[in-house]
């Protein structure tokens, strides 16, 4: 039997590998996955938890549905920026700067 600590650590360095990919990664699709990669060492914490209490299970389906709906906005907004820009390098959204 695996022990917490171990899903514990495990989550916490994919977490930590998807907080580098969204920092460092200027190409919008690399970061949709680092972020993927945040959100389910979220529900990896939660499925660990299930395993000491029933309701960690269901936290963890209700986080995988929260990614999914996450994704689906990412991928509009990556597709209305290729649209626009013709690239999906972050570094060309300057329209929002004063």
């Amino acid at each position: 039997m695996v022990a917490l600590s171990s899903y514990l650590l495990v989550a916490a360095a994919l977490f930590a590998l998807g907080v580098a990919g969204v920092l460092l990664r200027r190409n919008m699709l690399a970061a949709l996955i680092a972020l993927i990669l945040m959100f389910n060492a979220s529900a990896l914490v939660f499925a660990a938890f299930g395993h000491l209490y029933p309701a960690g299970e269901v936290l963890a389906l209700l986080a995988l549905a929260a990614s999914a709906a996450g994704v689906g906005v990412g991928v509009a907004l990556g597709v209305l920026l290729f649209r626009r820009r013709r690239s999906l390098d972050t570094g060309t959204l300057d329209g929002l700067k004063w």
